[in-house]
């Protein structure tokens, strides 16, 4: 499938944000400003990421799907165990949970293998859209009914995400193949009209109840009632698809260069963000502005950046081209 501009630039931002989202979340919950930027931004960053990962996935083959499962999983694991280090020196490491359980951003790999297989399955007994559709909304809905503490379980809520959000990956996965272009021909006025509306609706009612609403994982027993947070899940479930529309009409293609670097910025900014941008505030400030958290996100999202650029990082993001290498060299000295 012939990739545009406009997608490799998307990626790019969205990722930006989830930076933000991360640096942002030391005092988030007593920062009514971050918070509301949080709520925003958080109905398309993911969301719309998902449906451009689903999109990307319309030419998946058995032979595709198998190599690029090696990798992923290759990937994964690595990444487990560098985010595994502070547990480790801690002497709090469970390895159960290590295997099982993704930490941080990890649940989205640990989800695009579980969403592409489930294409393969639904090519395989020719499952109609519909049905994939409804089902995966289902299975979705049905997540907030498991009832997990997310302060003493964090791992669990994280791993529960992939759950919730599958139906956006579907709507990727079947969109017609000129959809991003029928987006872009709608008039930019309109999407500019749609946030402000919800801008405003955000300032005027959003509560730590919609942040735990878009953040995907939560169970309804952090709502008011069962009901609500039902209802609230299903808002977002149908809202989140408008909003990511909205947001691609408006976005510039920019940044489309840097399109490709955003699962290497998603997995190396945890590295940074946590040990020492959190390790720094946490030690000197109870709270720290906004313009701070853009400062430094802007900063981890270069630093990052480059990173990915460097060979040693390619190799352990393609982990099956180092495997090859290894083999190509062992090979020439028996050769020898």
């Amino acid at each position: 499938m012939e990739r545009n501009k406009s997608l490799d630039s998307a990626k790019f931002i969205l990722i930006f944000f989830v930076v933000l989202a991360h640096t942002c979340e030391y005092d988030l919950f007593t920062s009514k400003i971050k918070l509301l930027i949080y709520i925003f931004s958080s109905t398309f960053t993911i969301p719309l990421f998902i449906i451009i990962s689903g999109y990307f996935s319309k030419n998946l083959t058995w032979d595709k799907f198998k190599k690029f499962f090696l990798g992923f999983v290759l990937v994964y694991y690595l990444f487990q165990l560098f985010y595994s280090i502070p547990s480790m020196a801690a002497g709090h490491f469970n390895i159960v949970r290590y295997i099982l359980l993704p930490i941080g951003p990890l649940w989205y790999l640990a989800g695009l293998i579980l969403w592409r297989y489930f294409i393969i399955l639904i090519k395989k007994f020719n499952i109609p859209a519909w049905a994939s559709l409804l089902i995966s909304t289902v299975i979705s809905l049905s997540v907030g009914f498991i009832k997990i503490d997310p302060i003493l379980h964090p791992d669990y809520v994280s791993a529960l995400r992939i759950l919730v959000f599958i139906p956006h990956f579907f709507v990727g996965y079947y969109a017609p193949q000129d959809i991003w272009f029928r987006i872009k021909s709608i008039k930019k006025i309109y999407s500019v009209l749609f946030f402000t509306i919800f801008g405003i609706w955000v300032c005027l009612y959003g509560t730590t109840y919609h942040a735990f609403t878009t953040f995907g994982g939560y169970s309804y027993s952090v709502f008011p009632t069962i009901t609500d947070g039902l209802v609230q899940r299903i808002i977002f479930l149908v809202f989140a698809i408008f909003s990511s529309a909205a947001f691609f009409n408006i976005i510039p293609d920019t940044f489309y260069k840097f399109g490709s670097a955003s699962l290497g910025i998603l997995l190396l900014h945890i590295m940074i963000v946590y040990p020492v941008y959190w390790g720094i505030v946490t030690k000197h400030f109870s709270h720290i502005s906004l313009i701070v958290d853009i400062l430094a996100t802007i900063t981890i999202t270069l630093i990052c950046l480059f990173l990915t650029k460097l060979k040693i990082i390619q190799l352990i993001m393609n982990p099956l081209k180092l495997i090859e290498m290894i083999f190509s060299k062992n090979k020439k000295i028996i050769n020898k």
